[in-house]
C-alpha cells in the first residue's frame, strides 16, 4: 500500500553495517560491523548518540537487555552483547564500561537472551 509509511529519520554514526538492533528503556542500541555499540535517544524528531561501547575485538552481532532488578549479578540492569569474536560482553550502560567478558564459544556468538530470572543465555555456530 503505497504512502503507508514514511521515513521518519536516520542514525548515522556507525563506520560499517548495523548487525543487531535493540529498542529497549535505553532507547535504541545498534550494534555494527565496526566493533562498537551505541545507544541512541530521542532528541526532538530525530536521535542522539549518547554512548558509544568499545570492547570486542571483531564485529557485534546481537544485543540483549537486562532491566534493573531482573539479576542479582547485575542489579542496576546491563546491556549485553555477542559477537564474532566468540565473546559475550556484559555492560554498564550508564557509563558506556564492560562489567563482565563471557567466554567458552569457538566459533562467533550468534545470539544473546534473558531469561526471566535474569540469567543470560548465547547461542554459536559452534553448535
Amino acid at each position: 500500500m503505497p504512502g503507508a509509511y514514511a521515513l521518519r529519520c536516520e542514525l548515522r554514526g556507525h563506520e560499517e553495517d548495523v548487525r543487531g538492533v535493540l529498542v529497549c528503556e535505553l532507547g535504541i542500541v545498534t550494534a555494527s560491523r565496526d566493533k562498537t555499540i551505541k545507544i541512541w535517544v530521542q532528541d526532538g524528531p530525530g536521535f542522539t548518540c549518547i554512548a558509544t561501547l568499545v570492547g570486542h575485538s571483531d564485529y557485534v552481532s546481537t544485543l540483549a537487555y537486562l532491566t534493573p532488578g531482573q539479576s542479582q549479578d547485575y542489579p542496576s540492569g546491563a546491556l549485553v552483547s555477542g559477537s564474532r569474536d566468540t565473546s559475550v560482553m556484559v555492560w554498564d550502560p550508564t557509563t558506556a564500561t564492560p562489567i563482565a567478558k563471557l567466554e567458552g564459544h569457538k566459533y562467533q556468538v550468534s545470539a544473546v537472551r534473558i531469561t526471566p530470572t535474569g540469567n543470560i543465555v548465547s547461542a554459536s555456530l559452534d553448535k
